[in-house]
């Protein structure tokens, strides 16, 4: 009855945004227009409502997003990143908190059968039905969200998985000199502070592992890629995506969108125009030697390794200066 639920899941500044993004105005698709909300405390605790299944009303409170009804009254999407030319892009966001909250408990509390996943799914199905600028295809096999960190806890993601043992993950992995000169940006990291940069990496090299741990497993339901390849040809990327999907592609897909409206990248730079920004693909300010020195002994070889193993190409790995 309800479309398939299809999870984005990695570290962040690693390309989740993008993906989600590039999904939205693929005719088979419902995307959620930003991340993922519904888990408390922090996003990526995936929700605990067994206490809650006969109560509509406190149920739907446990779920709501406060982030995205945030948004719905302010009029307009933003998620601009430190982009502050997509923080003054018009794109109309009128989703409405308190006609979500009536319709999910109006269709919920009929439900004949009352568990985590059917109110998930409810949950979802009145979300689309409460943004007005989201238009049905009327044939969406999938429901897509992007929800960071959720891959790097065990507990959220068992969660998910016995909640939805169906669920398509897809991940994303950057190459490290890439992410954590956007991390830089996104935290405001100093990359003088080598022991700080270090640990930001440690943390990287944990989701390398923890992805290539789902994509070995043949009990997943997986699309694993790089940032690099999905920026530098991402008509390929998203074919082969489709394919495992069980989509066709549409050239749509190659636009950033919300709603079936193009959006200016999640960037940690500055960009004005539409589409895949390639810029991203480097490092846009000099790395200490320090951390150079790091990222070719340590977190390079890492990054070469990991995507080798998902049968895929490193491409040009060499360090901006």
């Amino acid at each position: 009855m309800y479309p398939q639920l299809l999870l984005i899941t990695q570290l962040h500044r690693s390309g989740g945004t993008l993906f989600s993004q590039l999904l939205d105005g693929h005719s088979g698709i419902q995307a959620h227009p930003h991340e993922l909300f519904i888990g408390k405390p922090q996003k990526w605790n995936w929700p605990k409502l067994a206490k809650l299944l006969n109560s509509p009303e406190p149920l739907f409170e446990s779920l709501q997003e406060d982030k995205i009804a945030a948004i719905g009254r302010q009029g307009v999407f933003i998620k601009p990143g430190s982009n502050l030319e997509a923080g003054k892009q018009d794109v109309s966001f009128t989703y409405s908190l308190t006609e979500h909250r009536q319709r999910f408990v109006e269709l919920y509390s009929k439900a004949p059968v009352k568990t985590q996943r059917f109110a998930i799914q409810i949950y979802f199905h009145t979300f689309f039905a409460s943004w007005p600028e989201h238009h049905s295809s009327g044939h969406e096999r999938y429901m897509s969200c992007f929800l960071p960190h959720l891959i790097l806890h065990s507990d959220s993601l068992q969660r998910l998985f016995a909640d939805f043992p169906d669920v398509m993950l897809v991940s994303l992995l950057r190459r490290p000199d890439s992410w954590i000169a956007s991390l830089v940006n996104h935290i405001s990291l100093s990359l003088a502070d080598t022991e700080t940069v270090q640990k930001h990496l440690e943390r990287w090299r944990f989701s390398v592992k923890a992805i290539l741990s789902l994509h070995r497993n043949p009990a997943t339901y997986s699309f694993t890629t790089t940032y690099e390849a999905l920026v530098s040809d991402p008509r390929v990327e998203l074919q082969r995506f489709c394919a495992l999907a069980g989509l066709p592609f549409e050239p749509i897909m190659l636009t950033p969108t919300v709603g079936g409206c193009p959006v200016l990248p999640n960037s940690s730079y500055s960009r004005a125009e539409h589409g895949v920004n390639q810029a991203s693909l480097r490092p846009q300010q000099p790395m200490p030697t320090s951390v150079q020195q790091i990222l070719q002994e340590v977190y390079l070889p890492v990054y070469v390794q990991a995507v080798t193993q998902l049968g895929m190409d490193p491409l040009d790995l060499d360090l901006a200066s």
